[in-house]
């Protein structure tokens, strides 16, 4: 089943370094949708799973629904085996790069990086996770045992190979460099990826509506504090402008607001804190966890 990853061990980068010697010869996987190489001294324990269009359910306990936001098309499962040993890799296919970036950040934005076999790759003894183009590929080892690390990583390259690198990264130009935090990037496209950082009210209340890709991420703003910007630009500033009214119309009776605008709207939170919504031509920015209302 799916998992997030929790980080990296420590010396697991150092020890994936190996992983090129355990790869078997090249030519089973890649791009064309077969099977995926073995590692060295590995078998494929049975014929690959394949999930299509709402069959992810049947996979994923719970979370297959921000795949579907982002836009799924299928997914491929091969377990493989050495003795008693045994590793899961599942290779999601993605509408597009962006999609496939989205998936990626929100499992493992923070992690440390490991590689250089994949377009962003990180992980550790229990999950390595890798992106290329419209892939997200996870690597699965429930014993923890180290000692497999070069396989895994090994798999995690074969999945990959021969897919042209995506160049959704570049989505992430439109947040300010200034002060933000290092892997706290995120991608919202509808109301899944969006609760994930923020509840603004009920629903798809920002109009992303599976097809417009918004950005985020925090920003410090004390040697103790950090908030967050959310930044989405629509295709016609109409539709911004829509979002805001939808915004400020049906904002989360948890959120109290205390002024608005016709393009601004400050708000405040149970906790006290501050968020402040502001449309501009085609571009909606939200703040939020402000600990002092905007100026």
């Amino acid at each position: 089943m799916h998992k997030w990853i929790t980080g990296m061990a420590a010396g697991a980068a150092a020890v994936l370094l190996l992983a090129a010697s355990a790869r078997s010869p090249a030519g089973e996987g890649g791009r064309g949708g077969g099977a995926t190489a073995s590692p060295e001294g590995w078998t494929r324990e049975e014929r690959a799973l394949r999930f299509i269009g709402k069959d992810l359910y049947g996979h994923i306990d719970g979370g297959a629904e921000l795949f579907y936001e982002f836009g799924f098309r299928d997914l491929r499962v091969e377990r493989f085996r050495r003795g008693e040993a045994e590793l899961v890799l599942e290779t999601y296919r993605m509408e597009g790069p962006e999609a496939a970036l989205g998936i990626y950040l929100g499992a493992c934005g923070g992690g440390a990086p490991i590689g250089p076999f994949a377009e962003r790759s990180t992980g550790g003894k229990y999950q390595i996770a890798a992106l290329q183009g419209d892939l997200f590929v996870q690597v699965n080892n429930h014993s923890g045992d180290e000692s497999l690390l070069p396989a895994m990583a090994a798999l995690a390259e074969s999945a990959v190979e021969g897919t042209p690198a995506g160049n959704a990264g570049s989505l992430l130009d439109a947040l300010p460099a200034e002060n933000r935090v290092p892997g706290s990037e995120r991608l919202v496209r509808g109301p899944y990826s969006l609760q994930a950082i923020y509840t603004l009210g009920d629903g798809d209340i920002l109009r992303l509506a599976g097809r417009v890709f918004g950005v985020a991420a925090d920003y410090l703003g004390g040697p103790d504090s950090a908030w967050t910007l959310v930044r989405i630009e629509y295709p016609a500033a109409a539709e911004a402008l829509d979002a805001f009214a939808g915004l400020s119309r049906d904002l989360d009776p948890y959120l109290e607001p205390i002024r608005q605008d016709a393009d601004r709207l400050l708000f405040r939170d149970y906790r006290g804190e501050y968020g402040e919504a502001h449309v501009a031509d085609r571009t909606l920015e939200i703040a939020l966890r402000l600990g002092e209302p905007p100026k």
